[in-house]
């Protein structure tokens, strides 16, 4: 006798949008548009070690 296997298959989603707020949505970060290249960057956006997102609230209220 044989041994089997099942598997399951799981599919994620990835959705981007834009937002209308002046700053990203887990960070402080400005999305001004048009600037050089990494100014709009955080440690917390590049995702350092021990960094921990914070949620930008107006970001929620628009959702809601």
């Amino acid at each position: 006798m044989g041994i089997i296997f099942f598997r399951r298959s799981l599919i994620g989603l990835e959705i981007h949008a834009q937002l209308k707020t002046n700053s990203k949505i887990f960070v402080g970060d400005s999305t001004h548009f048009g600037k050089n290249p990494n100014i709009n960057v955080s440690v917390i956006t590049l995702a350092h070690p021990g960094t921990l997102p914070k949620t930008n609230k107006k970001a929620v209220e628009i959702c809601d």
